[in-house]
């Protein structure tokens, strides 16, 4: 991934302090979180997909909205 440190990403692959669906990069593919990196991967091909810039810390209702459980709204 250019700009990123290969060892950077490997780990978030291998080792995600967070990791939840994301079928906006298409089936089958997760987005493993560790530090700022997300790294989107195709876990069945093992295979990189993107690697993004994490902004701020999230929070319980950021996590519901990008999983699908909510609307991002308390209550």
């Amino acid at each position: 991934a250019r700009g990123f440190a290969t060892a950077d990403v490997l780990i978030a692959c291998v080792d995600p302090e967070v990791r939840y669906s994301s079928f906006r990069y298409g089936e089958g593919r997760y987005v493993h979180c560790r530090g700022r990196l997300a790294v989107v991967v195709h876990e069945e091909m093992r295979c990189v997909v993107t690697v993004l810039l994490r902004g701020g810390e999230w929070d319980g209702q950021e996590a519901r909205r990008v999983n699908g459980t909510g609307d991002g709204r308390d209550g």
